[in-house]
Formats: C-alpha cells, sequence, structure tokens
C-alpha cells in the first residue's frame, strides 16, 4: 500500500494538522526571534552601563590624581619657601654671633649713611670712600626724580653687594612704598630698625613705618 494511497478525508486531516505544526512552528521561530532581541538589548544595556562606570570611575580617578599633583607642587613651592627661610635664619645666626664676638673684641666693621666704610679695631678707627659714595648720590638723584622703579632695582642690587649697608635697604623701602608694594617696604624699614640703633640717620624708618601701618591691608 503506496503512503499516498490514502482517502481524501484523511489527507485533508494530515494537511490540516501540517497546517497547524507551520503555524506553531512560525510562532516559535518569533518567539524565539523576540527573545533573542530582548536578551541582546539587556545584554547591550549592562554593557554600556558598566562602561558609563568604567568612564566615570576614570574621570574620577584623573580627577584625583590632578588634586594629587597640585597639592604635591603647593608642598613642593612650600618646601622651597621653608629652605629659603631657613637659609635667611641661619645666615642672621651667623651674622649676629659674629657681631657679639666683634663687640667682645672691640671691632666694627660698619658703613656709614652715605657710603663711607668705617672700621674700628683696638681703639683704632679708619674711614674709608669708595663706590659706595657714589651709588649713594645716585640714589638720592633718583628719590628726587621721583623713579622709584630705577631706585628700588638700583638698592636692591646694592643689597646684594654690600649687604650690611643699610641705606639702600632704607631707600628701597621708601621705593617699595612709593610703588604701592606695601609689604615688601615695611619688611625693608624693619630690617632697618632693628639694625640702625640710634643713628639719627635712619630715623625716617620708623616714622615712614608708622605711617604704612596706618593703611588698611
Amino acid at each position: 500500500m503506496s503512503v499516498f494511497d490514502i482517502s481524501l478525508d484523511t489527507a485533508n486531516r494530515v494537511y490540516a494538522w501540517g497546517w497547524r505544526a507551520s503555524i506553531a512552528g512560525a510562532l516559535v521561530t518569533a518567539i524565539g526571534v523576540i527573545l533573542l532581541m530582548w536578551g541582546t538589548r539587556v545584554r547591550d544595556h549592562d554593557t554600556e552601563a558598566q562602561l558609563s562606570r568604567s568612564n566615570l570611575l576614570a574621570a574620577q580617578t584623573s580627577e584625583r590624581a590632578a588634586g594629587l599633583e597640585v597639592q604635591a607642587e603647593e608642598l613642593r613651592g612650600e618646601n622651597l619657601r621653608l629652605s629659603a627661610k631657613l637659609v635667611e635664619l641661619t645666615q642672621k645666626a651667623e651674622d649676629l654671633a659674629k657681631r657679639a664676638v666683634n663687640a667682645e673684641r672691640g671691632v666694627t666693621d660698619i658703613f656709614g649713611f652715605r657710603g663711607e666704610h668705617r672700621r674700628t679695631e683696638s681703639g683704632r678707627g679708619e674711614t674709608t670712600v669708595g663706590v659706595e659714595t657714589q651709588i649713594f648720590a645716585s640714589i638720592i638723584k633718583l628719590q628726587e626724580e621721583k623713579n622709584w622703579r630705577a631706585l628700588l632695582d638700583l638698592c636692591e642690587q646694592q643689597i646684594i653687594a654690600t649687604p650690611t649697608w643699610l641705606t639702600p635697604y632704607l631707600f628701597s623701602g621708601i621705593a617699595h612704598a612709593n610703588l604701592g608694594e606695601i609689604k615688601q617696604a615695611m619688611e625693608r624699614l624693619q630690617f632697618v630698625i632693628a639694625r640702625a640703633g640710634d643713628d639719627p640717620n635712619y630715623r625716617d624708618a620708623s616714622r615712614i613705618l608708622d605711617s604704612l601701618r596706618k593703611i588698611p591691608q
């Protein structure tokens, strides 16, 4: 008996079942495709979320690293300032120790207001005139001309050349004050007052400093 040797009624039933199976298969395929798309979307969303968190973490890490670098740079700057201050204090201590020894031995080695070099040892005094007196004349000329920037530059150069001569400190303070640099002016004038003693040539330092202290900071 052939597989095709069936009645029409049986063939119709087989056809109907085949049609139903095809529809069911199509539905299963459609559901499978939908599930695949949904799963893919969920996985993509999760991947995007992880990438977003990773990017945020990287940005935060970079920001913290930048902040730490700024702090490190500030600490390096502070260390340099402290080192410079330590050198300055050490030099001052050595200078004071030397002054104390010289005082005990009756030795003085100073510059006068106008730049004359005075040296005393064992009761004998000697005064010499050098380039400092010419510098003094230039200082007075620049002050009279009110050329404050040039006056400041000249005084600062001379402070380096002759750090024990107080006159450049005084006129540096005056130049700073006229340039509106009050803090620097006060520092220079305080230096003069601390070392000039009762020398009348430097009395202006106290007067100018008192005036500067009245200026609102």
